[in-house]
This record gives C-alpha cells, sequence and structure tokens, in this order.
C-alpha cells in the first residue's frame, strides 16, 4: 500500500490544466548581443543561438469556437491539401 500525503494530492489535483493559463513566456530570455554566450548566426541580427522562449498556450488562442483565431492575421482553409 502506498501512503500519500493530503499536501501531494491538493497539488496533483490542481497542476494537470493550470499551465494552460500561463500568459507568460516559457523558458530564458535572449541573450544580448554583448554576452560572450550569444552567438549571431550569419551576423545578419536575425537568427540567435540563445534566443527567448514561445508565449504561454493563453497566448495562441486555442480556446477559439472558429477555425481560424481572432487575431486579425489572415487565414487561409483550403478544402484539399496539395503537395
Amino acid at each position: 500500500m502506498i501512503m500519500v500525503s493530503a499536501e501531494l494530492l491538493t497539488i496533483r489535483n490542481s497542476t494537470p490544466v493550470d499551465w494552460l493559463y500561463f500568459t507568460g513566456q516559457w523558458g530564458d530570455e535572449q541573450y544580448l548581443d554583448s554576452d560572450p554566450r550569444q552567438l549571431d548566426y550569419l551576423d545578419l541580427h536575425i537568427e540567435y543561438r540563445y534566443v527567448s522562449g514561445p508565449t504561454g498556450p493563453e497566448d495562441k488562442q486555442l480556446n477559439r469556437t472558429q477555425v481560424c483565431p481572432d487575431n486579425g492575421d489572415l487565414c487561409i482553409l483550403r478544402p484539399v491539401l496539395s503537395v
């Protein structure tokens, strides 16, 4: 028989979907260009080795009622996918 504390059960019961409401940024922030650990591929200031993580699920409008998100961006629905 495995004994589980009430505190552990409370945490476990509250966590399965809590991360879906995260509105911040996942991971670390992008290193500055002056940081010796940062690498700027091709020296174009567009592609770096260490970049900030993506935003959380709440920012992606996953809880929408239509296929296209309501963010103003163009959304093209294709009836057939071609190769």
